[in-house]
């Protein structure tokens, strides 16, 4: 059974968090509390005799350790499961697929950042900064994965595409699904959806992308275009590889322009138009 904090004084409530706060983000100051040690640093970093004796009193409580430690092991649980959301290829290429591999270094990386986890609530951003941290730090101790730049730009990519269609009023998205009877008809103006983005891949590796579960698959060699989209406010991201022709379409509708006038732009383009219009990768205009 974990003993609730009791303080064997009387302190002011905000100055004991403000004191639990620091004791968890200073690594160095917690262990130093656990060997004993901690009124030899505490000076040094600015406590004041007040805090100095709330240390002291977390130092002698029963349950300080359990709780710290409790917390960071909550906080790396949590960041791991939002990251595998959003950078799940990213953390198979540099983990193997290795979960204890994946804890140590989301432990390392909220350490680095002194434990102020950014939270669900900021997940674009944790996201990101995870990503940096892969890329400045892990990237640069070890043989980096092949295609880990790709990867990691790609999920990048996706990490921006969730975030404008987040802050995309709703009033903003097209019809949904969308109306197909008229929609190819040649003076009804078609543009790209509102939520879309073209990568570049350096090889056929969009089958791994959509399930990295497993070790990387190259399908080909080649350098692979491809669209990313999101269709609706409450639709997850697609991924379609791009055709030559698919590639000149997007282009060409990147302004609303009459069907028949893509058409014109774009031969041979009309079963991608049809096949666009029912997955929202093109909508009707206006």
């Amino acid at each position: 059974m974990i003993e609730p904090y009791q303080a064997r004084g009387r302190f002011d409530a905000r100055a004991v968090y403000d004191v639990w706060i620091r004791l968890v983000q200073s690594e160095a100051l917690y262990d130093a509390m656990l060997r004993g040690e901690h009124a030899a640093i505490a000076p040094a970093l600015g406590f004041t005799a007040l805090e100095l004796a709330i240390l002291d009193d977390f130092a002698i409580q029963p349950g300080t350790r359990w709780h710290v430690e409790n917390l960071r092991f909550r906080a790396v649980t949590m960041v791991s499961r939002l990251l595998g959301w959003h950078l799940p290829g990213t953390l198979r290429l540099v983990t193997e697929g290795r979960d204890g591999w994946l804890r140590d270094l989301v432990y390392e990386y909220l350490s680095l950042h002194r434990w102020v986890e950014l939270g669900h609530h900021h997940r674009f951003a944790e996201c990101e900064r995870f990503a940096a941290f892969v890329e400045h730090r892990v990237l640069k101790r070890r043989m980096p994965p092949p295609h880990i730049e790709a990867v990691l730009a790609f999920e990048r990519a996706m990490i921006d595409l969730l975030r404008r269609a987040a802050t995309l009023p709703i009033a903003a998205w097209p019809a949904w699904p969308p109306r197909l009877d008229s929609a190819a008809a040649p003076d009804v103006a078609l543009v790209c959806g509102p939520v879309q983005v073209e990568l570049a891949l350096p090889a056929d590796i969009l089958g791994w992308l959509r399930d990295p579960t497993t070790e990387l698959r190259v399908v080909a060699p080649a350098p692979l275009e491809v669209v990313a989209y999101i269709a609706a406010a409450d639709a997850l991201p697609q991924i379609e590889a791009l055709t030559p022709v698919g590639k000149q379409l997007l282009a060409a509708a990147a302004t609303p322009r009459p069907c028949g006038e893509l058409l014109a732009v774009v031969p041979d383009a009309g079963p991608t138009v049809a096949s666009w219009l029912e997955r929202g990768i093109l909508v009707r205009a206006g």
